[in-house]
């Protein structure tokens, strides 16, 4: 499937999820994540649901024993037995119900972790981006962090086993019907069946409704915490977007739950005619009863064990918040379980690991021979037909207007997406036949959009190779070249500080940040990695700052293979070679001074960005 072809998000997302059968879901996550407490639970909770019936039996045998007997001094053995049978059914209850509690908790907690982790593995599992990016997957991620409710699996599972006990045990108690009017249980047991579905179905129409779906939520948190974002903060107050925000996120809220308003008046209006329905079936079975006792068809003894059994049943219908922790715990597990669906199994990347391809050392080149991408969703693709050669061992600079597709090709060239057509080769070797996940340790990446890690500063270097022991003169080099010594040195741990005031560190200027993954870039070039891709490297220092980093990072890593990618051409210029991008295709290759002297498209934006840099020059 290319990437064109990749379908959108279906809207309705926490719909379909609550559509299913929580509860259900709920309890066999629990049974297969921990099988001997699962299955004790169960017993447990089978157990506990039928105790009611044996409190129906002994009642009307402790009425049926008083009414018959003649002296109170003088109880019969019937007596004794039904009132000791009564109290031995109180302790069990009393009994069963925290150990059951406790036994629900325990799975609940391991069940959250494991949920944690899952969703984890399945964010880390794909080898390329593509998908991480689609509305679909923020959508399951929105409700697994709570666009369904902020209930968790372990609340569920603790009102699993409380509604499980309360319905098993008055639907058992219909049971006790079968030898006074066998007909009368399946119209009792039909009436209370469909009213607990459309009780549990008001619940969980009422859940969307306060909740919406996650793709309508999404857009409402995303609106709410840009009220709190310091980084927005500020444009909000100056620009005065404050009332824009409230009422922005007040009409994503309410667009989310407009459908399921609706959906829950036309349920709520069912389930006023269930509960009538119950009402007459119920009356009528008391009023049958009384009628036999009265035309003394039954004792006084059948009739109490015959009435508690048709009062316990009233307890089947009770709704509480246990209800809607079952919906959001089990809606929960299953989002993660399409998670792993839309994340886990793809054609192209189990492909790859299958193959015997050894990764390239790029001692060569990299060539991309006819490549067209498109962006899921989008009508037009991004490149068509790219066709360049860098030679390994030199610089080469992407350069372009905006849209051009330079930042396509970097993500291309270090495996995080995949060409629709065409082929990628690495030493003569495409790149969709070799193991994309060795090939991307091959390679080290300052994007523009720069990962602010909430560790260490140090840490925050060694992490370009997490997987090899710190190297102190690697360290110390690549530190040297990103001008970081002048940074790091006023903190106050030094390089033990943590770049994140919210683990109580400092947080550093985009500048700073951006000689943070510099560093980091380059610590990973000399730790092993063979390409080393610039995306803005410098895009938030000054001109001087720029100047000095990019002498800095030609003079350190001469004879590395670098990919460039920078709108000023400033940057460019020593490169080996520049590519100009336009409409997906390179339309002029050359190097600094070839491209100026063909004066096409390339001499045209120098000039002009020369020309603004003499209009500030000449301003001062």
């Amino acid at each position: 499937m290319t990437h064109s072809q990749t379908t959108a998000a279906p809207a309705g997302l926490g719909n379909r999820a609550l559509n299913r059968s929580p509860g259900l879901t709920l309890l066999w996550a629990g049974v297969r994540l921990s099988p001997a407490r699962g299955t004790i639970l169960l017993l447990l909770t089978t157990v506990a649901a039928l105790l009611p019936i044996g409190t129906a039996l002994l009642s009307g045998r402790l009425v049926a024993s008083l009414t018959a007997l003649e002296d109170l001094a003088e109880p019969d053995t019937t007596l004794i037995v039904a009132v000791a049978g009564l109290s031995l059914l109180f302790l069990l209850q009393q009994v069963t119900a925290p150990i059951m509690l406790l036994i629900a908790e325990r799975i609940g907690r391991d069940l959250n972790r494991s949920l944690r982790y899952r969703v984890t593995a399945a964010l880390t599992e794909p080898v390329t981006t593509t998908r991480l990016e689609s509305p679909r997957v923020r959508d399951l991620l929105h409700a697994i962090n709570g666009g369904l409710g902020d209930a968790t699996t372990l609340e569920g599972l603790v009102g699993l086993t409380n509604i499980w006990v309360l319905r098993v045990g008055s639907l058992a108690g219909v049971l006790l019907l079968l030898p006074y009017r066998w007909w009368t249980m399946p119209l009792v047991t039909a009436a209370y069946v469909v009213a607990m579905v459309l009780t549990s179905r008001v619940y969980r129409v009422g859940l969307q409704a306060s909740e919406g779906n996650p793709a309508a939520g999404r857009r409402a948190r995303y609106v709410q915490r840009l009220a709190a974002t310091p980084a927005v903060a500020k444009d909000v107050r100056i620009f005065g977007l404050t009332d824009w925000l409230r009422a922005s996120h007040y009409q994503e809220w309410l667009r989310g739950v407009r459908t399921a308003r609706a959906e829950r008046s036309a349920v709520g209006r069912i389930s006023l005619l269930s509960a009538g329905l119950v009402f007459a079936s119920q009356a009528l079975l008391l009023l049958l009863l009384s009628w036999d006792l009265m035309g003394q068809r039954i004792s006084v003894g059948e009739f109490t064990t015959l009435v508690v059994a048709v009062a316990g049943l009233a307890t089947s219908l009770s709704v509480s918040s246990d209800l809607v922790s079952i919906e959001v715990g089990g809606a929960k597990v299953l989002a993660v379980a399409e998670l792993e669906s839309v994340l886990g199994a793809d054609p192209a990347e189990d492909r790859v690991r299958t193959v015997s391809h050894e990764v390239p050392e790029l001692a060569e080149s990299i060539v991309f021979e006819d490549v067209w991408f498109t962006y899921p969703g989008a009508a037009e693709p991004v490149l068509k037909g790219l066709s360049f050669r860098i030679t390994a061992g030199e610089s080469t600079a992407l350069v372009g207007a905006n849209g051009a597709g330079k930042t396509t090709v970097i993500k291309l060239m270090t495996g995080l997406y995949r060409p629709d057509r065409g082929r990628i080769l690495v030493d003569g070797v495409d790149l969709a036949t070799v193991d994309l996940r060795a090939w991307q340790r091959r390679c080290a990446l300052l994007s523009q959009q720069w990962i602010r890690w909430g560790v260490s500063a140090r840490d925050n270097v060694l992490w370009g190779a997490p997987d090899q022991r710190s190297d102190e003169q690697a360290f110390d080099c690549a530190v040297r070249t990103a001008g970081l010594d002048e940074i790091v040195a006023p903190l106050p741990q030094g390089w033990q500080t943590p770049l994140s005031r919210e683990f109580g560190g400092v947080d550093l200027s985009g500048g700073q940040w951006q000689r943070i993954g510099l560093a980091r870039a380059l610590y990973a070039r000399a730790r092993g990695s063979r390409l080393l891709v610039m995306d803005e490297p410098t895009s938030a220092l000054d001109v001087q700052g720029e100047a000095e980093i990019n002498e800095r990072l030609l003079d350190a890593a001469d004879g590395s293979t670098i990919v460039l990618v920078s709108h000023r051409f400033a940057a460019v210029r020593r490169a080996a070679q520049i590519l100009v991008l336009a409409d997906g295709r390179v339309t002029e290759q050359g190097d600094h001074h070839g491209l100026l002297g063909a004066g096409g498209a390339y001499a045209r934006m120098f000039q002009a960005q020369a020309g603004r840099y003499h209009e500030a020059e000449g301003t001062r």
